[in-house]
């Protein structure tokens, strides 16, 4: 009966061994990713939080960052980051991606920026909009979040940006602003290349 137990425990010693050195070499892999000079990163910064109107606001915004390539000629999104967080006044900026730059010339992103009243995860909220995006672009910029639960359920869109040429500036700086839900907000997103 010692024979199996010497298996087993040798099987979970190589396991949690090549578990631990792959999380190292992800860890470090994605350091030297940050410190490249060509490396983009993507900033998100709430100045006014879209729940923090009265008392029984939760002051805390849980946000959905959903970064696409779009090729409109093909109507056509890939998505090339996307990410789930929470932000208070007291935490109020989020610093959410790194993109090479040699990848983003010539292309046009799209940064789409929800604010979650679901309990879906990351995954489910990124797959409902790229299932319908050019429809949910062409709704939103028309008719803004009245009416947005068709396609997105109870989550809202605090706002949609498309991009290109992000290699010409050191930075790209742009803001979403408004209304919800009786509700001021207002976000400054920036797209800052590394020093």
């Amino acid at each position: 009966m010692k024979f199996p137990s010497i298996i087993l425990g040798l099987i979970i010693v190589v396991t949690l061994n090549n578990s631990c050195k792959q999380s190292q070499s992800l860890s470090s892999s994605l350091e030297e990713y940050q410190n490249r000079p060509d490396s983009i990163r993507l900033i998100i910064r709430a100045i006014d939080l879209t729940e923090d109107m009265s008392s029984l606001s939760s002051n805390n915004d849980e946000l959905t960052v959903l970064v696409y390539e779009v090729i409109d000629s093909l109507k056509r999104v890939s998505v090339k980051y996307s990410s789930s967080f929470t932000l208070t006044k007291l935490s109020n900026i989020k610093k959410v991606s790194y993109f090479n730059s040699d990848d983003l010339k010539g292309k046009i992103y799209s940064i789409v920026l929800i604010e979650r009243d679901t309990d879906q995860s990351t995954d489910e909220v990124e797959k409902m909009v790229s299932s319908r995006y050019f429809e949910i672009v062409s709704y939103y910029f028309k008719k803004g979040n009245f009416g947005i639960e068709e396609f997105i359920d109870d989550n809202d869109i605090i706002g949609i940006k498309s991009i290109n040429d992000i290699e010409k500036s050191k930075a790209v700086e742009f803001g979403f602003n408004g209304f919800f839900k009786l509700d001021k907000y207002e976000y400054r997103l920036t797209l800052m290349k590394s020093q």
